[in-house]
């Protein structure tokens, strides 16, 4: 169960969704479901009004002047994915040069990330995070690169819960936002959704969905 998924009914659910809903119910905007579609086309369909936003985007400057960005929903730890039999140490970035990483396609860790992943790492860049898992287990990749939910989430539904770990060492924190349309009639409300993020971060909520749904996962 990773921060934000879409159920077999088409329903969101997840982290990110029940801390939207708090936000959003008291000021009368209804969440609906879009279809679910692959990443770089949801930021297409974001791009073309086709939808309002996406719950759950991490920040980079390219992003910043396409669309807006709410206040930070969550702070979420990026980590390295590794075969427990091939554990390996990390402090920094530098110790990753050379070894052969992987990490989801079309997706962003922030830009000072990307830039050194794009001079120093060349990650391979895979569209199915049931075939990352295989590839680490298999020894073709020695880590992937996650969110510590997807990654966790990835293990586990692949059944490689005792196979595959994280490693204790974050690459980077990553703030998580709502991503919205500049067309968005949201827009009009941001001030009291921004302010109703802080509050729920302020007095706790957020941290305690986070701990349920890590530990729901686990």
């Amino acid at each position: 169960m990773p921060i934000s998924f879409v159920d077999d009914s088409g329903q969101y659910r997840g982290l990110v969704y029940d801390i939207m809903l708090q936000v959003l119910k008291p000021l009368n905007i209804k969440l609906v479901s879009a279809p679910i579609s692959p990443w770089t086309r949801t930021i297409d369909n974001l791009k073309k009004h086709k939808i309002d936003a996406i719950f759950g985007a991490y920040y980079n400057n390219e992003r910043a002047k396409l669309f807006i960005y709410s206040a930070p929903i969550i702070a979420e730890p990026i980590k390295l994915f590794v075969h427990k039999e091939n554990q390996f140490a990390f402090k920094t970035l530098q110790d990753l040069i050379g070894k052969h990483g992987i990490r989801p396609f079309g997706g962003s860790y922030g830009d000072l990330f990307d830039h050194y992943d794009k001079q120093y790492l060349q990650l391979g860049r895979i569209k199915s995070n049931q075939l990352m898992m295989k590839m680490v287990e298999k020894g073709r990749a020695d880590y992937v690169i996650l969110a510590e939910f997807d990654g966790i989430a990835a293990a586990k539904n692949n059944g490689l819960s005792e196979v595959i770990i994280p490693l204790d060492q974050e690459v980077t924190q990553l703030d998580v936002y709502i991503l919205f349309s500049k067309q968005s009639a949201c827009l009009s409300k941001l001030k009291s959704i921004n302010d109703k993020l802080g509050e729920l971060r302020r007095n706790g909520q957020i941290a305690r969905l986070y701990q349920y749904y890590l530990h729901d996962i686990q």
